[in-house]
């Protein structure tokens, strides 16, 4: 039962062209040899429910050490910022808008939700802002190219000539994936240059490092 089992596993998950089939094998023994032999006998009838949590359980270790990787080549100065990136010459989109002002295009991608637009609303109606975009969330639009691809909602640039990446995250993304994003852009705008700022912005609830609406305001207005 326990070779069948094994195999049943490694069947379902060997298509992952990133595992080494020899570390998938032990990875698959180790948790298979802590279960009781009444959970092995029953995982034969849930082979796919639990092959599921297996390939889940591998993509978020593969995605903690690409993230410890990146990390750590960027701090040894083996990775570094290369400016790649402009702008092009219109947008081409689903849905364009020509109804803001100091917009960077006559027409802007309008899929906002009410959180954006509200903020947004703010944005325009400060002095120092000379102009924003919003971001494509794929190629061309700006993207932060680390462990993972990361494209800020917003490119803000003020009279002053900063430029500031805006990510706009609902109260309910208070979690992980947020906190990822969050370090990474951080750290994308320390590394840029003083010219160059990111924030993450919550309407409500926020997690630490980010800022609420009427905090993001004050701060850009400064810039």
């Amino acid at each position: 039962m326990l070779e069948n089992l094994n195999a049943s596993f490694i069947y379902k998950l060997r298509k992952d062209n990133a595992l080494n089939e020899n570390d998938l094998k032990n990875y698959i023994e180790r948790i298979v040899n802590n279960l009781s032999d009444e959970r092995k006998a029953d995982l034969l009838d849930e082979i796919d429910a639990y092959a599921l949590k297996i390939r889940n359980k591998i993509n978020e270790l593969k995605s903690e050490h690409r993230e410890k990787v990146f990390y750590d080549l960027l701090n040894k100065g083996i990775i570094k910022i290369k400016n790649t990136f402009s702008f092009q010459p219109k947008i081409q989109a689903y849905k364009l808008s020509s109804l803001r002002d100091k917009s960077l295009y006559e027409e802007e991608i309008d899929n906002l939700n009410s959180l954006e637009n509200r903020l947004l609303t703010e944005i325009v109606s400060l002095d120092n802002i000379k102009w924003w975009h919003r971001n494509k969330d794929m190629k061309p639009g700006f993207c932060i190219n680390a462990f993972i691809n990361y494209y800020p909602d917003f490119i803000i640039c003020t009279e002053n000539e900063n430029i500031i990446m805006v990510e706009v995250k609902g109260d309910d993304r208070t979690n992980n994936d947020s906190k990822t994003k969050l370090k990474l852009g951080s750290k994308w705008a320390d590394k840029a240059g003083d010219k160059y700022f990111y924030f993450m912005v919550f309407e409500n609830s926020k997690i630490k490092g980010s800022l609420l609406v009427g905090e993001f305001i004050d701060t850009i207005k400064e810039l």
